[in-house]
C-alpha cells in the first residue's frame, strides 16, 4: 500500500481510448457499476480472510492485485466483459478496459468497510427489536454518511491531481471518524446486550480506515511536495 501512483491520465496507454465508453448504453454502464460493486464484496471476502493478520490491509492489497500501486490506473483498470450495444454488434468486443474513480482501491476499501459498519448496526437494531434510541441511530447514520462523502470527494480530488484538496477532505474524514468512535463508545450503547461484539467489530474497521487515510495523506503530501505545491 506504499508508493501510490496518483497519475490518473490515460494518455500513456495507446491502447486505451476513453471515447470507447462514451458510446455505452445505460445498460452497459449498469453492468459496469454492478461489477464495481462486486469488487467491493470481493474486497470484503479477502478482508475477512485476513482479519487475524496485523498487516491485513497490505495482505488484502496483494490478494486484490493492488500491491504494485493502488492508484495506478494501468494496474487498477477494471476489465469489463459485457454484451455490446446494438450499434457495436458489428464489432467483436471481448473486454473493454476503462478507468473511473469507482475502481480507486482506496474507495473500494472505504466503501467496503463502511458497508460492513452499516450492516453491523442494522443487525444490532434488529437484535434489540428496534428499541435503540432514534437519536443515536440518527447520529451513527449521519456520521457514516459524512465518512462516505468525504472519502469520495478525496478520491475525486486525488484523481484530478488536486492533492492538497484531497488532503483536506481526508482530514475531514478523520474528524468524522473520531466522532464515530465517540458515538459507539457512548455509555448508552454499553447498556445494549450485544454491544461488546458490535463495538469490537466496529473499532477494528474504523482503525483500519484511519490507518488507510493517514497513509494516503502522507502519499498526497509526497506528491504535492514533488510538484512544489506543499504548504
Amino acid at each position: 500500500m506504499q508508493d501510490f501512483n496518483f497519475d490518473s491520465s490515460n494518455d500513456f496507454n495507446p491502447e486505451f481510448n476513453q471515447n470507447d465508453c462514451f458510446n455505452w448504453s445505460e445498460k452497459d454502464w449498469r453492468k459496469y457499476l454492478n461489477n464495481c460493486q462486486k469488487e467491493v464484496f470481493q474486497f470484503l471476502k479477502c478482508y475477512t480472510a485476513c482479519l487475524h493478520m496485523e498487516n491485513r490491509l497490505d495482505e488484502v492489497a496483494k490478494m486484490m492485485g493492488w500491491d504494485a500501486g493502488w492508484s495506478d490506473p494501468e494496474e487498477d483498470k477494471f476489465i469489463l466483459d459485457f454484451n455490446p450495444s446494438d450499434e457495436q454488434e458489428a464489432e467483436e468486443i471481448e473486454a473493454i478496459e476503462i478507468y473511473t474513480v469507482h475502481t480507486q482501491p482506496v474507495l473500494i476499501v472505504s466503501n467496503g468497510l463502511l458497508l460492513f459498519l452499516e450492516a453491523q448496526f442494522a443487525d444490532l437494531i434488529e437484535q434489540e427489536n428496534g428499541n435503540i434510541s432514534p437519536r443515536f441511530c440518527w447520529a451513527f447514520a449521519i456520521s457514516l454518511g459524512k465518512l462516505r462523502s468525504e472519502v469520495l470527494f478525496a478520491a475525486n480530488c486525488i484523481d484530478a491531481g488536486d492533492f492538497n484538496l484531497g488532503i483536506c477532505h481526508l482530514k475531514n474524514a478523520l474528524s468524522h471518524l473520531n466522532n464515530t468512535f465517540e458515538i459507539i463508545g457512548h455509555d448508552y450503547f454499553k447498556k445494549i446486550s450485544g454491544y461488546e461484539t458490535f463495538e469490537e467489530a466496529c473499532r477494528l474497521r474504523l482503525f483500519d480506515l484511519r490507518q488507510l487515510w493517514i497513509r494516503l495523506i502522507q502519499d498526497c503530501r509526497k506528491q504535492a511536495a514533488e510538484e512544489g505545491t506543499i504548504g
